[in-house]
């Protein structure tokens, strides 16, 4: 059924019939997207097979419904600003399928063993700086502007930790003080990183979602991009779950990153990534254990120690926010004893 369904596509691409292509699903991420490779004598493709309601996003609920998908608008803006970005060959909104460049299986992820690590960091933080430049003159009217990282989204982001990491996996009930007191400690964090300066990010610039092909990155998963702090993305990249960095290295890729911005007060923004590193990696554990009981997948939950690894981390460096840590450490004592 699958390939009769993507040879309806490929006709649709090449204006006839190619009855010798072959098909083959890829592994995809956490969504509900599917991914296959579609390949003829000459050529080959990645296909975007979407869900029925592809004009949401799983995670963002604000903002107006989208007129058109996500990705196509946020990759045509990207693509004309130069960010290198899988080009289109077809969208077809009727077979829900898109059919984009084929590049390859080789993320940034899996050449972190086999390149130099830092380079690579570096290079990757020189593409982040081109697409936040990129962002930073958006069109008022535009998909990433007209959303955002609100202050209930990122409260709900905490929730998800202690819904699905600490009563789940847990099964670790807050007692009635720490209940009272979670709601006072997430807006502490919440209300820190609403009063940062707010730009379009990515959502999840990671390693996973940069590809390595011709000596060069090329971004992809770009479709839930929204306003939100920002730290956002370099905290996305530099404590990425799927790689322990140390503590140095961390610091010494902050500092490139200010370097080669120079338009950021230095101080303000290490103590924005620390405040950001603890909302977004208590909310991946969460979404870890959550992929796992709710979709059936669990592959993510090997990297929940990780995960936690960064948010005690960042509590190190921030004395004010001890009586989180304090609160962590009731909540799982395994990972912040």
């Amino acid at each position: 059924m699958k390939d009769t369904y993507l040879l309806q596509g490929l006709h649709r691409l090449l204006g006839h019939e190619q009855t010798d292509a072959q098909c083959v699903e890829l592994a995809g991420g956490a969504s509900d997207r599917r991914y296959f490779r579609v390949s003829t004598a000459d050529k080959s493709w990645v296909v975007m097979v979407l869900p029925g309601d592809a004009l949401k996003s799983e995670e963002i609920s604000s903002g107006p419904t989208p007129e058109d998908l996500p990705f196509v608008l946020v990759q045509s803006f990207l693509k004309n600003a130069d960010v290198p970005v899988p080009t289109i060959h077809l969208y077809d909104r009727e077979l829900g399928q898109l059919w984009l460049d084929d590049l390859g299986d080789t993320t940034m992820l899996d050449q972190l063993n086999s390149k130099n690590q830092m380079d690579l960091y570096k290079e990757a933080i020189d593409l982040l700086i081109q697409f936040q430049q990129a962002m930073a003159v958006t069109p008022e009217a535009f998909i990433a502007t007209q959303r955002c990282f609100e202050p209930s989204l990122l409260t709900w982001e905490l929730e998800h930790y202690v819904e699905w990491r600490v009563q789940e996996q847990l099964q670790n009930t807050p007692s009635p003080a720490d209940a009272a007191l979670l709601p006072e400690l997430f807006s502490h964090i919440v209300n820190e990183l609403q009063a940062q300066p707010q730009v379009v990010c990515h959502r999840d610039f990671q390693s996973t979602n940069l590809m390595c092909t011709d000596n060069a990155l090329i971004l992809i998963d770009f479709q839930d991009a929204l306003l939100g702090p920002y730290a956002y993305d370099l905290v996305a990249l530099l404590r990425d779950s799927y790689v322990v960095l140390e503590p140095q290295q961390v610091d010494t890729l902050i500092g490139y990153y200010l370097d080669e911005r120079k338009d950021l007060n230095p101080e303000q923004f290490r103590r924005a990534f620390d405040f950001q590193t603890v909302q977004r990696k208590l909310k991946d554990a969460g979404r870890f254990v959550f992929i796992d009981r709710v979709k059936n997948d669990d592959r993510y939950l090997k990297w929940v120690d990780s995960t936690l690894l960064y948010v005690r981390h960042a509590l190190a460096r921030r004395p004010g926010l001890s009586a989180m840590h304090d609160c962590l450490k009731r909540l799982d004592p395994e990972a912040f004893e």
